[in-house]
């Protein structure tokens, strides 16, 4: 059950980066319409991924080591959902319908 809800799998992590790294574009400092809300956003959402980043390839590298996790697991599945939670804010606030 443990390995089930980690986030174990790097596809999560590249969609998330890829996204991210799709509402940077807009947000460039040379863009007029973005205001620092929106990259406050943004760049809050980079950080989450990388975060999220960082902690699967621990967890992977744990696991070839033979680590069990026990239920550990549920807090993966919690990192995962704030970083998608941050990812979906900040492209609301790109496309101007969020804060």
């Amino acid at each position: 059950m443990s390995h089930e809800r980690e986030p174990g799998e790097l596809g999560y992590v590249a969609r998330y980066a890829k996204a991210v790294k799709e509402l940077e574009q807009p947000c460039a400092p040379t863009r007029r319409r973005t205001g620092p809300t929106r990259r406050e956003a943004v760049a809050w959402a980079h950080v989450q991924a990388e975060m999220l980043r960082l902690h699967v390839c621990r967890r992977l590298s744990e696991r070839l080591d033979g680590v069990d996790h026990g239920p550990g697991g549920s807090v993966d599945k919690l990192l995962m959902t704030w970083v998608e939670q941050s990812v979906g804010h900040a492209a609301l606030s790109v496309s101007g319908a969020g804060p």
